[in-house]
């Protein structure tokens, strides 16, 4: 290797346009050429409509979103081969034209050529514009001979012994390649990563012991963040991409180092992490302005990334089973259509299920995941007054109902009898004295349905009353006389309607003036008594009642007696409860040999008081006695120890619990259902049942009875030992304002009553459609929802919006569209939440949108204008950057009139804060001057403030005006196709150049003459002189954009002698007179005669004098003239008239003559003295 040269090389490929493309403007390569890798390509390219290969638009506004590189390897370039990774090029490459990258190339690769794709997406997909690169020779690609170079390893590093000894050693690199990389463009998970890494040098300079090293990049190989360092040679390494977000620029590298700190790297391919689930958008179209039964629906779903294979979809309309749904589509976007079912209205939930391409597993759906399914045709009747399974004993009744969208109504009663009757106004309708039928256990059938003004008939409603009948009952056996022990107690019940019957038993100790319970909700028809539960009294009765859920009988037997042998008998309630602070009791105690002496009791033990004996004194084996409590107790539990003593000392003792209770109960408090809850359909705990039956619990005083009615149907119950009580299958209306009452009745009477209103309604049902959660809005944003009410009530709306965690400030109100237009513009920017709440007279439902965001906020703007604004040929090319702070930059507008915009192309930052951008117009502009604008636009609709700047493109050379030939104010007209000029006179030349001119000047003879502007009169001006030769004039101009007219001839000046006075001397010799006076006469019209010419108002002289030569300049305007030439010593000579149509130069030659001997001499002296 020492012996070859290594040559590390820059290649340039410059690509021009086709009238420039020569085949030496390629690089070329000495095919014996080596090269190590990374080598450094440059691309230069001045225009993409240029490509070798282009496809589709591919053409000079192309602008360039990523780069593939790729070698060929053969001499047909049909062997080749892209090199990793894809390139994304910056926004100065962008603009400059110029890519240069580093590229990786495998070891020994013998390579043809080098070329680039250039694509219009990041990921290296979409429109294709490419260049075949190096091309030796510039010859065409198929005949291509020999690689241009080779790749070889890196030159040896050389080992040096300590102490500056001579080189011993030539240490070859490490190498690193990858044997098992992930073939898939996208990664998530975990992946593992095979490699090879070796070294050819012997110990000790082969691998260190912990080589290996692991670097990830996610900006395609610009910045490299360590992943693992000092590693063993394991050949795998094990890479999670659920540690790293999701991306598409990604890039893994390994450095593999030896103990001479040589190192060797592989850099892999380019590849994206997607560890996101799919989600996915659901829009669904219909026919109508709503969904109704059996309407087909066809649904467009479109997930966030493309997918393995079509979707599983399920709709599940309220209270149906799933229904699945045949998808079509591919990659993002499916379909889909789905037919109603009848009979399952409200909400309807879609759930979606997908896997995108690596597997990842998505089931939100990000907006559009439910409807509303609304009913075909009228709802059914609402009968007010009654709800079905309604119980009545009188046969005649009345029905009252309600159907405001029908156009009759009509009722079918016991399914024979059928009436017809058209609803009021309001929608309210009657029928009137309808009488019961007694059979079928009184059961009736009413069926209600209604005609829609559409001719739509709606279902029906069907709603069953009985007629009912008291039970009948009547005793079998028991109890009779006196009785002790068990004893069984049984009766008989009938009821004419069948209906399930219930028994509860009551018992008196007084005769039949007070009550108390054995037992309640008994469903046999006997009972065992078990009468030492009781006192022994002969003033019992027993009462049965039977209740068939309406209506209640009973029976009441006659006085019966308990005798059981009990030592101590006091008249404590069974209950124990006492409705008396200071009570007094009566008791009595047998024993069954000696006497009674002595009774005392005591509340604690602590202090006894002596009972008093019904007859004055103890003094028998069985007394009657009297405890009395003179001061009031505490209300709460009391036990009453007793203790008597007979005659021998013996002490018996027993003791009775009792409890003092003077104070009413603590109301009863409902805790389901809740004061603000709205009872619907769904609660329903029996549907067979007329209305709507619910349990109805809460909390009330340990043990007392409870008492609720609702709508004067009444149910009864006990309160358990922690004090919860249960009302099972109460029935509320169907809909409507249901009263009830609550009643809570202790031990000893005292009760405590509440009373409330419940709402039964099925609510109405809504959801927003738009905005959805997570989006951002401005300016005036259209707030639109979808609401449904089962039961065809007319809805209205609120709608709502506060500041997150502040409070609710009302936008609307009272609306009946679904619809609400609303201004952001009031509103800061910032997270808020917005509630829309449906009404439908009795009960509210409510949809609410978190986290959306207002944004007012305009993004601002940043253009570059390093470059020239005038210019002589303009493609548009500018760059730029913008920025948004909330929603984020979405377009960017640029525009050369101010009224067309047109969009740029966002190089990076789509929709995130930061944005950079290029500008490149398709076509070049025409001369003029052009308002260029560009603005930026976020997400919301946002506009930024536009930056105007004037560019003005001028391809065109200055224009050449008129122009004057003029001496002072004596402007000259050409003569024919020339200017005739006097020689060696001066004149003034004033030439209307274009605005823009920067430099010009006259060619006259070869000689040039700068012009000069006048900044008055902003004409170009010069001084010329001409001697005895004319010449044409020719002008040349130029702008400041370099724009020429060159020597263009503007016309030709004829040089003319000037005009001489002479003489012939006595020898004839022809001599000039210097001095003579030349007066000029002009004609005058007012004085019809010749007066002086007034000279001084056009520069010149009056009269003109001859100069040493004898000749003269004279230039005149248009007029009729007459010359006068005088010499002293010379005959006066007058010319005659003379007409000048246009100012010119005058060039008459004059001979004079001598005047002679004495006349002579005094007209000499006469003209002197007259002058």
């Amino acid at each position: 290797m020492n012996d070859k040269k290594k040559i590390l090389i820059l290649l340039s490929i410059f690509l021009v346009f086709p009238s420039l493309a020569l085949a030496g403007n390629y690089t070329t390569i000495d095919p014996s050429g080596e090269v190590t890798s990374p080598i450094t390509q440059t691309f230069q390219i001045p225009g993409f409509s240029q490509g070798d290969y282009p496809f589709g638009a591919c053409n000079d506004s192309f602008v360039p979103a990523s780069i593939k590189y790729l070698y060929y390897a053969d001499s047909l370039g049909t062997s080749y081969g892209y090199i990793s990774p894809t390139v994304i090029p910056t926004s100065e490459e962008i603009s400059s034209g110029t890519y240069t990258d580093q590229l990786n190339l495998v070891v020994g690769l013998e390579v043809y050529s080098i070329g680039a794709e250039f694509y219009t997406n990041p990921d290296g997909t979409g429109l294709m514009c490419g260049f075949y690169g190096n091309q030796p020779g510039g010859i065409p690609l198929p005949t291509w001979s020999a690689p241009i170079f080779t790749v070889i390893a890196p030159e040896p590093t050389i080992i040096h012994v300590p102490g500056g000894a001579a080189p011993v050693f030539q240490n070859a690199a490490p190498l690193v390649d990858f044997i098992g990389l992930p073939q898939e463009s996208i990664w998530s998970g975990k992946k593992t990563i095979s490699y090879s890494a070796s070294d050819p040098n012997n110990p000790p300079y082969g691998l260190k012991q912990f080589p290996i090293n692991f670097y990830l990049s996610n900006d395609g190989g610009t910045i490299w963040k360590e992943l693992a360092k000092d590693e063993p040679n394991s050949e795998k390494y094990i890479f999670d991409t659920n540690n790293f977000p999701d991306g598409k620029n990604y890039k893994l590298k390994i450095i593999v180092i030896d103990n001479a700190d040589a190192k060797g790297e592989v850099i892999s391919r380019l590849f994206a992490i997607d560890n996101t689930p799919p989600t996915f958008e659901v829009a669904l179209s219909f026919a109508g302005d709503s969904i109704k039964e059996k309407d087909k629906i066809n649904l467009k779903i479109t997930s966030s990334e493309d997918l393995k294979q079509a979707p599983e979809v399920q709709i599940i309309q309220a209270g149906a089973e799933a229904q699945p749904l045949l998808v079509d589509g591919f990659g993002k976007n499916f379909s889909a259509s789905y037919t109603a079912l009848k009979g399952y209205l409200g909400a309807a939930t879609i759930l979606i299920k997908g896997k995108d391409l690596v597997g990842n597993t998505g089931e939100k759906i990000t907006s559009g995941e439910t409807f509303l399914v609304s009913r075909l045709g009228p709802s059914p009747p609402t009968i007010k007054n009654m709800v079905d399974n309604e119980v009545v004993s009188d046969p005649k009744i009345d029905i009252q109902g309600n159907a405001p969208s029908a156009k009759e109504v009509t009722f079918i009663f016991n399914k024979k009898e059928k009436f017809i009757i058209k609803p009021g106004d309001n929608g309210d309708f009657a029928f009137k004295d309808i009488i019961l039928s007694s059979s079928n256990y009184g059961y009736n059938t009413l069926t209600f349905s209604s005609l829609g003004k559409d001719g739509i008939q709606s279902d029906e409603r069907i709603i069953t009353v009985k007629l009912n009948s008291p039970p009948e009952i009547s005793r079998i056996s028991g109890p009779n006389g006196e009785i002790s022990g068990i004893t069984r107690l049984e009766w008989k019940a009938f009821d004419l309607n069948n209906d399930k019957l219930v028994y509860a038993l009551f018992y008196s100790i007084d005769g039949g003036k007070n009550w108390d319970s054995f037992s309640k909700g008994l469903l046999k028809n006997w009972y065992e008594l078990n009468t030492a539960e009781l006192f022994d009294s002969d003033n019992y009765r027993l009462r049965v009642v039977v209740d068939d859920g309406t209506a209640k009988s009973e029976i009441v037997s006659e006085k019966f007696a308990i005798k059981n042998d009990i030592l101590f008998y006091i008249n404590i309630p069974a209950n124990y409860l006492l409705d008396v602070a200071a009570p007094a009791f009566k008791g009595n105690v047998r024993i069954s040999e000696n006497k009674i002496v002595s009774l005392r009791y005591s509340l604690g033990r602590e202090e006894w008081l002596s009972a008093e004996a019904a007859d004055g004194k103890f003094n028998s084996s069985f007394e009657e006695f009297l405890i009395k409590f003179s001061a009031p107790l505490i209300d709460g539990k009391h036990i009453l120890f007793i203790e008597a003593r007979d005659e021998k000392e013996n002490i018996f003792r027993t003791f009775k619990p009792f409890i003092i209770d003077t104070v009413p109960p603590i109301p009863p408090k409902i805790i389901s259902p809740l004061p603000a809850e709205v009872i619907d359909s769904s609660r329903d705990t029996d549907s067979k049942l007329g209305g709507i039956q619910i349990n109805v619990s809460g909390k009330a005083e340990a043990g007392a009875d409870l008492e609720f009615i609702v709508n004067n149907r009444r149910y009864t119950t006990a309160a358990n030992g922690q004090g919860e009580f249960n009302f099972e299958n109460a029935t509320f209306l169907t809909r409507g304002i249901n009263r009830y009452f609550l009643s809570s009745t202790d031990a000893t009477g005292n009760v405590s009553k509440i009373e409330g209103f419940a709402v039964s309604d099925n609510p109405p049902k809504i959801s927003v459609l738009t905005p959805q959660r997570g989006d951002f809005i401005g300016g005036t944003r259209e707030i639109k929802w979808r609401a449904f009410d089962e039961d065809g009530d007319k809805l209205t709306f609120q709608v709502l919006c506060r500041l997150k965690n502040k409070k609710w400030i009302s936008l609307a109100q009272n609306l009946t569209i679904d619809t609400f237009k609303f201004d952001a513009l009031n509103f800061s920017g910032g997270e808020y939440e917005l509630e829309v709440i449906a009404s439908d007279g009795l009960a509210d439902a409510s949809a609410n949108i978190e986290k959306l965001f207002i944004d007012n906020i305009l993004p601002k703007i940043n253009l570059d204008l390093t470059g020239p604004l005038s210019v002589g040929r303009i493609k548009l090319f500018f760059s730029g950057s913008a920025t948004d702070d909330l929603s984020g930059v979405q377009f960017i507008e640029y525009s050369i009139d101010a009224q067309n915009w047109f969009k740029a192309a966002i190089t990076k930052g789509y929709l995130e804060k930061n944005a950079f951008f290029v500008i490149r117009h398709p076509f070049e502009l025409e001369d003029g001057e052009y308002n260029f604008g560009v603005r930026a636009i976020d997400a919301v609709g946002n506009i930024s403030k536009t930056i105007f700047e004037k560019i003005i493109v001028d391809t065109t050379p200055p224009r050449i005006g008129s122009y004057t030939v003029s001496r002072d104010s004596l402007i000259f007209l050409p003569k024919g196709e020339n200017f005739e000029i006097v020689a060696g006179s001066k004149i003034k030349f004033t030439i209307s150049l274009e605005a823009d001119t920067k430099e010009a000047f006259l060619t006259i003879s070869d000689k040039k003459i700068d012009l000069s502007k006048n900044k008055a009169t902003s004409l170009w001006e010069a001084e010329i002189g001409f001697d005895a030769s004319g010449s044409s004039v020719l002008i040349t101009a130029s702008d400041a954009l370099g724009n020429i007219t060159n020597d263009k001839e503007l016309g030709s000046f004829k040089v003319i002698p000037k005009g001489k006075i002479f003489f012939a001397d006595e020898n004839g010799a022809i001599k000039s007179i210097e001095g003579a006076k030349i007066n000029i006469l002009v004609w005058s019209e007012d004085s019809q005669s010749f007066i002086r010419w007034q000279s001084e108002n056009y520069g010149e002289e009056n009269p003109a004098t001859t100069f040493e030569n004898g000749e003269y300049e004279m230039a005149l305007p248009a007029g009729k003239y007459q010359l006068l030439v005088q010499k002293t010593g010379f005959m006066r000579v007058r010319t005659s008239n003379f007409v000048l149509n246009e100012p010119g130069f005058i060039n008459f030659d004059f001979t004079l003559t001598k005047r002679g001997k004495m006349r002579g001499f005094f007209e000499d002296i006469l003209e002197k003295l007259k002058i």
